[in-house]
């Protein structure tokens, strides 16, 4: 389907940061995030665009029914702004 990166991020439950979640009155956290990279926008769109992208899109969808809460689900689209790197 056209990514150049696809990862998988799973919460790690640790008690002291949901002390810290709960203090500040936030919601419960998602189960995980995944991220898809694309190596351009032109590139994302010409993925989304395709039939073949629609096929594979479908017989995804199929699987996630099986173990994805769609009505806890969503997705956006981003830029990556680095504020500070400290590496």
């Amino acid at each position: 389907m056209g990514f150049v990166r696809y990862v998988q991020s799973h919460r790690n439950d640790l008690p002291e940061f949901d002390a810290f979640i709960e203090a500040r009155g936030w919601g419960a956290p998602p189960d995980g995030v995944a991220e898809l990279w694309f190596e351009s926008e032109e590139a994302f769109r010409a993925t989304f665009a395709s039939p073949e992208t629609a096929a594979a899109s479908a017989i995804l969808a199929e699987d996630e029914a099986v173990f994805v809460d769609m009505t806890k689900t969503s997705a956006f689209i981003s830029r990556e702004f680095e504020v500070f790197n400290d590496a």
